[in-house]
């Protein structure tokens, strides 16, 4: 114990002792768990993206979809500006930002992505447009529906006008009938 006081009083003032070099197999497998935790943060930052990009996606979607069915036309615009708006929060995010980290020292990696803004503008194009146009097809589709069945009910009235009122509610049951069914079916 005498011997290590000794040497320690030998050192000069300011004089640093190198560190003891670490054993070969444990620096490898030091070097081995870093690769480790960065590949763990790269899929973690990776899941994380997804999982915030599609949920606003839906959000974006779910609130265009619930304008237009309960608006229609009126909310036309309001359900497509906000639709588009919270879609592409994701892609915004990601024209700006560092990520700061430590390994080895303070690390900083630019996170500003042109092609990932663009690539998630893209999709909030889409996704808006999918639900825009959904509406739009059911919105026909229902005029149609509506139109021929106004046209059999005047071809029925024209050939039978004593039965005008009865025949009106006996259609309507029938389609609403035949609505319910199917409605029951599915589930």
């Amino acid at each position: 114990m005498n011997s290590f006081f000794n040497e320690e009083e030998e050192l000069e003032e300011g004089e640093v002792i190198p560190d003891t070099q670490l054993p070969q197999d444990l620096h490898a497998h030091l070097e081995e768990r870093k690769k480790q935790r960065k590949k763990i943060i790269v899929t973690t930052e990776k899941i994380t993206t997804f999982t915030f990009a599609w949920s606003l996606n839906a959000s974006g979607y779910l609130v265009a979809r619930y304008l237009l069915i309960t608006g229609g036309t009126i909310n036309f615009g309001l359900a497509v500006s906000l639709c588009f708006s919270i879609s592409s929060v994701s892609s915004i995010v990601g024209l700006s930002g560092f990520r700061l980290g430590y390994q080895e020292g303070i690390e900083v990696e630019n996170m500003q992505n042109a092609f990932r803004a663009l690539g998630g503008l893209t999709v909030s194009i889409w996704v808006t447009y999918l639900a825009v146009n959904e509406y739009v097809d059911v919105r026909d589709a229902t005029y149609q529906t509506a139109q021929e069945i106004q046209r059999g009910i005047d071809t029925i009235e024209g050939k039978h006008p004593q039965l005008d009122p009865w025949l009106t509610i006996a259609i309507s049951f029938a389609i609403i009938a035949v609505t319910l069914s199917l409605v029951f079916r599915k589930r």
